[in-house]
């Protein structure tokens, strides 16, 4: 009787051990539907315009959102963490739909590990390039004190780190937006 008392254990340790599925597919469409919703609003125009403060403002308000469900509920159930998922998965997916459209297409995961490797193998002593080096080395400082930043912050609480992006976003489309306003002043 007691090795079928541990075999229920064991099959729920496997359970929870098993490669996940949902989640990531969650985040996968959440991201695409974001991205094609912001193509639609963004409808093949360049440069940042009252589309581009729009979509990063929506950005802002669904990371604030986020922090605030954290921030009350720091143990949600399977359902909740899909459906939050799936709202920081559309966020992000339209966040990056806004900066390609400003400009920013080179500013994806594959182009900051690609700086990374670039810095690392094409700077040598005689090297012409220094003002290259010295982009991609502020780049990657910028990359590691943000991600200090975001690890410091999670030893605290989930809420803290999405709040302090909520405030990057916010302050990054504020300044954006005042900017432009200026220049068309």
């Amino acid at each position: 009787a007691r090795v079928d008392d541990a075999r229920p254990e064991r099959e729920r340790q496997q359970q929870h051990e098993a490669l996940p599925v949902a989640g990531p597919l969650v985040a996968l469409g959440g991201f695409f539907v974001g991205a094609v919703a912001a193509g639609r609003v963004i409808r093949g125009r360049r440069g940042w315009g009252s589309w581009t403060t729009t979509l990063l403002s929506v950005v802002t308000v669904l990371l604030a959102a986020v922090t605030l469900v954290l921030a009350f509920d720091d143990s949600p159930g399977l359902t909740e963490r899909l459906v939050i998922t799936a709202v920081l998965a559309f966020a992000m997916g339209a966040q990056a739909a806004a900066a390609r459209s400003i400009g920013f297409r080179e500013l994806t995961t594959v182009a900051v590990t690609a700086n990374i490797v670039g810095l690392a193998s094409e700077t040598w002593p005689g090297h012409e390039s220094h003002t290259v080096n010295v982009a991609r080395g502020l780049a990657v400082v910028a990359i590691v004190l943000g991600a200090l930043a975001g690890a410091l912050a999670l030893q605290w609480h989930l809420a803290v780190a999405l709040a302090l992006a909520t405030l990057v976003v916010a302050v990054v489309t504020i300044a954006a937006w005042t900017a432009t306003d200026e220049r068309r002043a």
